[in-house]
């Protein structure tokens, strides 16, 4: 959030890794909605947000997540959520009137939050979705190696064995020639 008076950049952060984030640039994390189950705290995280934008405090409401694209690749975006507008579009449409039940301004009112909140919620679940593409790589990339080295430690054991057995062996012969020749 942007700070009217001071333009400062303050944080709400939803998860560790973004206060940690927060906190390495030395910035004020105002809420830590770090949990399990980050999904579950949407509600809340959108409330703090529109209370605090709603009372003047805030210019502007970003938003900031990594959009997940492929199982290797993801990007970081920035939205910005407050204040909402929307893009006009370019075509024309005939002026036509309706009557909307109930008021107009509070059925627009309960859409824009629900479509903020809904944002929210989206982009937790691609931060998510990112998270464990990544965790889903590092665990086959771990799998991998541990199967290579499973697979060299195994040569090596057969090796080594080869090599008593031979020597084991060498032993013996030696032993019954110098008996057949005494």
């Amino acid at each position: 959030m942007q700070n009217h008076k001071s333009q400062e950049i303050e944080f709400v952060s939803v998860g560790k890794k973004g206060t940690a984030m927060a906190g390495s640039l030395r910035k004020k994390v105002l809420a830590d909605f770090s949990s399990n189950a980050p999904l579950n705290g949407v509600s809340a995280v959108f409330e703090f947000v529109l209370d605090a934008y709603m009372t003047g405090s805030y210019a502007s409401v970003s938003i900031v997540y990594n959009r997940f694209i492929s199982a290797s690749k993801s990007e970081t975006v920035e939205e910005i959520l407050l204040p909402f507008s929307m893009k006009q579009s370019e075509q024309k449409t005939a002026q036509t009137e309706y009557m909307i039940e109930p008021d107009p301004a509070l059925l627009v009112e309960s859409l824009l939050k629900n479509f903020i909140e809904e944002k929210i919620r989206f982009a937790i679940m691609q931060n998510e979705a990112g998270e464990h593409s990544a965790r889903m790589i590092a665990m086959k990339n771990a799998t991998d190696n541990a199967g290579e080295l499973i697979g060299s430690l195994t040569q090596l054991s057969n090796k080594l064995r080869q090599n008593k057995i031979t020597s084991e062996l060498l032993d013996m012969v030696t032993a019954k020639e110098s008996v057949e020749s005494s």
